[in-house]
């Protein structure tokens, strides 16, 4: 008779349980008398240390000894009293075990937590949680902005109190999820660690704790892990236990824990506020309302109060549901032979408000199957040009390389070839050989197949494949750096050697060009050769792995074939010498092979590990400037560096972002030109408009940085991160290389005029403050003309300047909106209205001071207008045109724009956007806006913003700018109010004026304590101005 079932007289049948069960087999054979008996001393030690779990999970349900005998019961009631009574003794005392050691990692020793706390793994663990978890994203800000935390009175007092709650809070999310690990390392150091015996002197063999630390690991893993562990084995002296079996008997046991109160509610008064996730598995537990468990059948039925408690019991339901799912299965291969009957059947009902959710239409998600992860991949347009595999084949063949190197570096391998006394971890690239670096060249070969087909192979001699990195590529979008072993490996690397694979879909890029490609691969020269062939979702997607007798060392073999009729081709490049050579598509056309040599070409510039591709009798070594000018002659603080006899060029490593970058001063040319690239590989983007210079050609290649932060997904772009941090990184090299010429200005006087040229004109830009008057012999020589007008016995006039007649002056010149007067002629230069240009400015020649005005457009677009502006001055050339001169003063420190009282009027009329302005060099407004800015004016300094938003106007950056307080609309109805006090009313009172104050106040310029107050009386007083001048018209 099972338990459970009622006696004739209507009692209940007391309970038969596992402790009477190996009490009753110790009484019948005094041979287990041992297992009884540390059972009854393990149970009261671990029942202490079981107390300790909530010290450090006080928000989370009860993991103490009350947990370990509800487990105890579950499985009791499970098995019933016929089963239990088949049990052996050492199966049963395993059972007790396992219950109470189950958690054991939840009790945390103090050194674990210092240990874990100061380890990388446990800094990428806040990184990661902080971009998705609100509560440790809470508790990690609060605990790493604490210094500015505490200058807010009120945190002065209880910011001790938020500490412990938030350093709780993290301690318990890191550890949890690690607690069945902890336990099985726990089970190898107790005596060390703990100062517990559970074997009482080796009464109890170690083979059998090695069992429960197995077992207890394996209660939070996939069932897969149960069938791995043996079926039967030898127990205590001529016993038998079922590893298996125990290891279900605990997950079924520990998952039927879902009953009510398994948290004491007087801890939540203790501990202050709960997190909600806490607030959820807590009512979880509460909305149980039916719990039924029989050896033949478990019923559960739960009614939830909200969505969230209901996905939260759905959940719990389903795991119960499919572990006995997996115990039915498996059945005959999990229970002892002599153990009668089956699996329980499981009756499951939730209910959410009282309705059944028949449909589970509660917590529906939107979801991407893998198949149509593929097909978006494939169809989406994230790379623009079929050929892109080429850089994606080579960045993960680089990638697999860097990760050897990086092996074979920490092995000692070259420990004879890199300098003593450097740590690895800190190596800089040029610390390494270049023969080490040749020992790990990729190779690519075109191989010709036959008449319209083309075979690429691309061969590194780096990792290769292994049956995880398989894994990670068939799931989208996984990279293999999301997993944990190599993670942490990487980690570990120098920034610049580092691999690039952020995103996981660089592989897709093969199916641009063939709808099946394959691979070689061996992981060391021990291993067998592996065939690995990779489908198309149009293929069904599969990937197929076999052995193979394909001879090679370790590393990949990537073969696609490429058919030539497919594609399109740009003229240049090896493709247009083929062309203006030998082509000739009737005889034999190979434009695709040599498409593929200019791809490889274009993709990969200034690589670290060598890279070669090969065609028919074309060899091509993709040189890496690193490499061949890593003999750096010099050393600053933050840079590495070799610059030329003549100066006008310098090559640089900057310690600091791990970047490589070359200046190369071009004086035969006006334009500029920047090569970014990013470890290796070209990135179609460049420096935007406001950092290329004249003359100076760049060509920077970024090693340091995370992908995914530098990248766009097809990276193929930089992010606006990315091209702001490169920015930052070139600005900051142009300053030192400026300094460096400065320093050299002695040498200088013997090369060409243009260094001297070049450096006088760019030097202010870059920190580097010049005397031209004592430096004007640099450019004597110099055949550089600057288009002016200069004021000549009282009348203007243009004339042709030498640059080293006007050298003193900059970069304190003035100039005009010349864009604004050019006529464009198709096939002719440019031609300018001088003549309008002339006679506006002698037409108000006592009003201007300045006697020499740049009007040379390209002066002007590539040098001054980098500088901010001081002066502006308006002069009316007829009734929709001014002729604008703009003054630079570098050393001018004022907020304000200098103006004349006709400028300042322009300015404030323009307040209101009206109809397009053009000035397209210092743009005042552009296209009519709901909201325009104007400069900032004298008396109107405390108005003066740190930034304008975007949709109020598309502006320069050399002038300082005030938002105007009116919209558009305000000048359509100011002939409606005859009172300029009625008018400003108008304004002020609606909600937008309110939060402009807001905004200015937040964002105001000056570090002057000015109050909203001060802002609201400087705008009244603004708008009053704007009224009286529109009542002039």
């Amino acid at each position: 008779m099972e338990w459970g079932a009622r006696m004739n007289d209507g009692e209940l049948k007391s309970l038969y349980t596992l402790e009477n069960h190996l009490e009753e087999k110790c009484k019948f054979d005094e041979a287990y008398i041992d297992l009884y008996s540390t059972w009854k001393l393990n149970k009261k030690t671990l029942k202490q240390i079981l107390k300790t779990i909530i010290f450090n999970y006080p928000h989370f349900t009860e993991h103490d000894d009350n947990h370990s005998n509800t487990i105890i019961t579950n499985i009791e009631m499970l098995l019933g009293e016929e089963r239990i009574k088949t049990l052996s003794a050492t199966d049963t005392w395993m059972i007790l075990q396992c219950a109470y050691l189950h958690d054991f990692g939840m009790a945390i020793l103090y050194k674990k937590v210092e240990e874990v706390w100061q380890s990388q793994e446990f800094k990428d663990y806040i990184e990661e949680k902080k971009s998705y978890d609100l509560v440790i994203k809470e508790a990690a800000e609060y605990i790493e902005n604490m210094g500015i935390k505490l200058q807010n009175k009120e945190e002065e007092v209880i910011w001790p109190l938020k500490i412990k709650k938030y350093v709780t809070r993290i301690i318990a999310d890191y550890f949890r999820t690690k607690h069945a690990e902890l336990t099985k390392e726990y089970l190898n150091i107790l005596i060390n660690e703990w100062n517990i015996d559970l074997s009482h002197n080796n009464l109890i063999k170690t083979r059998l704790l090695k069992s429960i630390a197995q077992i207890s690991f394996i209660h939070t893993q996939n069932f897969d892990e149960v069938m791995k562990l043996d079926f039967e084995s030898n127990g205590f002296r001529s016993d038998y236990f079922h590893p298996r079996f125990i290891a279900e008997m605990l997950r079924m046991g520990d998952l039927l824990d879902l009953d009510n109160g398994r948290y004491n509610d007087y801890v939540k008064n203790v501990v202050g506020d709960i997190p909600k996730s806490s607030e959820v598995h807590i009512e979880k537990h509460n909305s149980v309302s039916q719990l039924l468990i029989m050896p033949q059948l478990i019923e559960v039925k739960a009614d939830c109060k909200d969505k969230e408690v209901y996905k939260e019991t759905r959940n719990w339901f389903n795991w119960l549901e499919d572990e006995i799912k997996d115990l039915t299965l498996n059945w005959t291969n999990i229970i002892p032979k002599n153990l009668p009957g089956y699996a329980p059947k499981f009756i499951k009902s939730i209910y959410y408000k009282g309705d059944e959710d028949f449909n589970n239409l509660v917590d529906l998600r939107f979801q991407i199957s893998q198949e149509k992860a593929f097909d978006v991949i494939e169809g989406s347009g994230i790379y623009e040009d079929e050929f892109v595999f080429m850089r994606e084949f080579i960045q993960n063949a680089l990638d697999a390389t860097k990760i050897q190197l990086w092996r074979d570096i920490k092995s000692g391998i070259y420990d004879p070839w890199i300098k003593k006394g450097i740590d690895k971890n800190k190596l800089n690239p040029f610390d390494i050989k270049q023969e080490i670096y040749r020992n790990y060249e990729i190779k690519i070969e075109v191989v010709k197949k036959f008449d319209k087909c083309f075979e690429v192979i691309i061969k590194d001699k780096g990792t290769g494949i292994s049956l995880d990195t398989l894994k990670s590529m068939s799931e989208v979008g996984k990279s293999y750096k999301e997993r944990k072993n190599i993670k942490r490996e990487i980690n570990e690397m120098p920034s610049w050697l580092k691999p690039t694979g952020g995103f996981g879909i660089g592989i897709q890029s093969g199916f641009l060009m063939n709808e099946q490609f394959k691979a070689y691969s061996k992981l060391n020269s021990m291993d067998s050769t592996i065939e690995i062939v990779f489908e198309s979702r149009k293929k069904d997607g599969y990937i197929q792995v076999t052995n193979s007798e394909h001879i090679m060392k370790r590393g990949t073999e990537f073969h696609i074939e490429i058919n030539k009729e497919t594609f399109k081709y740009n003229y240049g490049g090896y493709v247009s010498k083929y062309i203006n050579s030998s082509y000739d598509p009737i005889q034999d056309d190979e434009l695709l092979a040599y498409k593929i040599l200019d791809s490889a070409i274009e993709y990969c510039r200034s690589i670290l590990i060598p890279v070669s591709i090969t065609y028919n009798e074309t060899n091509i070594n993709l040189t890496d400037d690193i490499l061949e000018a890593r003999e750096f002659d010099n050393e600053d603080k933050r840079y590495y560096y070799k610059i030329s006899d003549a100066l006008d060029e310098i090559q640089i490593w900057d310690k600091e972002t791990y970047s490589y970058i070359k200046f190369t001063i071009d004086y035969k040319s006006i334009k500029y030109s920047s090569i970014l690239n990013y470890k290796g590989i070209a990135v179609d983007e460049e420096l935007r408009f406001r950092n290329k210079m004249l003359w100076i050609r760049s060509f920077i290649d970024v090693f340091g940085f995370d992908t995914k932060q530098m990248l766009k997904l097809n990276r193929n772009k930089f992010t606006n991160y990315g091209l702001e941090a490169i920015e930052e990184i070139h600005y900051k090299a142009l300053c030192f290389y400026m300094k460096i010429i400065s320093e050299k200005l002695e040498n200088i006087k013997g090369h060409n005029d243009n260094i001297g040229l070049a450096y006088l004109l760019l030097a202010p830009k870059f920190e580097v403050n010049v005397d031209n008057s004592k430096t004007k012999y640099l450019i004597e020589d110099s055949k550089y003309y600057v288009d002016v007008i200069e004021k000549q016995e009282e009348e203007f006039k243009k004339v042709s300047k030498k640059i080293s007649d006007i050298i003193e002056l900059y970069p304190n010149l003035t100039y005009v909106n010349i864009d604004d007067f050019i006529v464009y002629k198709q096939f002719e230069r440019d031609s300018y209205r001088i003549k309008e240009i002339l006679n506006a400015l002698n037409k108000h020649s006592e009003e201007i001071n300045d006697n020499i005005i740049i009007v040379d457009k390209e002066f002007i677009k590539n040098i001054l207008i980098d500088y901010k502006v001081s002066y502006i001055k308006y002069i009316k050339i007829n009734n929709d045109e001014n002729l604008i001169i703009y003054r630079i003063n570098k050393d001018s420190g004022n907020l304000a724009i200098e103006t004349d009282d006709y400028t300042k009027n322009e300015f404030i009329k323009r307040l209101v956007s009206g109809k397009e302005q053009s000035h397209k060099l210092v743009s005042i407004s552009e296209l009519p806006r709901e909201r325009s800015c104007i400069p900032v004016i004298s008396g109107y300094e405390d108005l003066a913003v740190k930034y304008i938003p975007f949709g109020i106007s598309v502006v320069q950056d050399k002038v300082n700018w005030i938002i105007s307080p009116m919209k558009r609309v305000d000048n359509q109805f100011i002939g409606k109010f005859d009172s300029c006090n009625d008018f400003i009313n108008s304004i002020v009172k609606r909600e937008d004026y309110n939060k402009l104050l807001d905004f200015v106040y937040k964002n105001r310029l000056g570090d002057n304590q000015i109050s909203k107050d001060d802002i609201d009386r400087l705008y009244k007083k603004l708008i009053e101005e704007y009224y009286n001048l529109e009542k002039q018209k």
